[in-house]
């Protein structure tokens, strides 16, 4: 079992302990047994959805769109891990207060790499610059669902610019080495 949810480790043996004796001789251990059985499975069930709850990294889609639900992101028209993205991004931006650190850790959980730029532009008005190597090619949905995330995050009014790229670089060019562009970037979508 983990910390997160206090299950029953052997339920034959917990099953038994509760029993009266006189149910446990003969074939009555096994009748007490068969009642509590559809328990066990269901509890086994419930500590799955628990330990989801209580690591979104490890969370399937269920867990994913009901916690999304709660932490405002949007599930539709993205995959799985997009989704984890999302939601672990939603979880953070709900404790930012658009300082640096907090835009740092909510950027770092909404695109999961430690390969980030967060970066304050501006003299007389201040705005905001992320940038990231993420691990998967977002979709459109991504983009416009995590584009509202850093709008939350950052504070009221100020201007923002966030981008993410892939490995790898653009080659133009017939043959190798080319001439290499940049990398392939996606800028997020402002709501």
């Amino acid at each position: 079992m983990t910390d997160s949810y206090p299950g029953i480790d052997d339920w034959k043996r917990d099953t038994l302990d509760r029993a009266p004796s006189r149910s446990r001789a003969g074939d009555g251990a096994e009748w007490y047994l068969g009642l509590t059985r559809t328990a066990a499975d269901l509890e086994l069930v419930q500590e799955g959805v628990v330990r989801e709850i209580a690591d979104l990294d490890a969370a399937g889609r269920y867990v994913l769109e009901s916690r999304g639900a709660l932490y405002g992101a949007d599930a539709a028209g993205v995959s799985t891990e997009e989704l984890r993205r999302l939601t672990i991004g939603a979880r953070a931006a709900m404790a930012s207060t658009g300082t640096d650190a907090t835009l740092y850790r909510m950027w770092t959980a909404l695109t999961g790499s430690e390969d980030v730029t967060v970066a304050a532009v501006g003299v007389t008005s201040r705005s905001v610059y992320l940038s990231a190597r993420i691990s998967f090619v977002p979709s459109s949905s991504w983009l416009r669902a995590a584009g509202r995330i850093v709008d939350r995050s950052v504070e009221a009014g100020m201007d923002w610019s966030a981008v993410v790229h892939v490995g790898g670089v653009l080659v133009w060019g017939a043959a190798p080495p080319g001439w290499g562009l940049g990398t392939w970037a996606y800028p997020l979508i402002r709501p």
